[in-house]
């Protein structure tokens, strides 16, 4: 697996995992289960090392994307700023949450404030993640589908349709 690739699977895990925690974190607090909501601050640590490993392969993924298609780097630049700030929230909200973990450790309930600052945070980070997601989408991904002619728009032909109305694969056609 390239680096490009490893940025696109790893990058994933954040957006969701925040939401994720999010929800396991809520839950945790409206059932006041410490055991929930200690599952939820060790899911939000265990997503802020994958923002790390996401954030670490972007620049790899970027000289990709820039030696496919150089018309992308306006893309790229406005998708990495965002990442650097989702990313620094992110890592932060995982320190609180292992911080939590630690006080956590003797079976302490933690305080109301706490409870309050780790919930905003993954709100925050949530709705981060999601814009730099959105703006990792717009970036042109080409270089997933190596081609002879990438610019070659392919529809099938009305021989390739078969009688139930799919298009039918040939070696031809998969060939290109």
């Amino acid at each position: 697996m390239g680096s490009a690739q490893a940025h696109l699977l790893t990058s994933h895990i954040p957006v969701v995992g925040s939401g994720f925690c999010l929800l396991l974190f809520v839950l945790g607090m409206i059932m006041h289960s410490t055991r929930v909501q200690r599952i939820g601050l060790f899911f939000i640590f265990l997503t802020a090392l994958f923002a790390l490993w996401a954030y670490l392969t972007g620049p790899a993924a970027a000289a990709v994307v820039s030696a496919s298609d150089p018309a992308a780097a306006d893309l790229i630049a406005t998708h990495r700023e965002a990442a650097v700030t989702s990313f620094v929230l992110m890592v932060a909200t995982g320190v609180v949450s292992f911080l939590g973990l630690l006080h956590r450790r003797h079976d302490r309930r933690l305080p109301n404030w706490y409870n309050l600052v780790v919930t905003l945070l993954l709100i925050i980070c949530f709705t981060l993640m999601v814009g730099t997601a959105g703006m990792g989408v717009r970036i042109s991904h080409r270089w997933l589908y190596p081609a002879e002619n990438p610019t070659q728009e392919i529809t099938p032909s009305p021989a390739s349709i078969d009688s139930v109305g799919a298009p039918s694969v040939d070696a031809d056609s998969a060939a290109r």
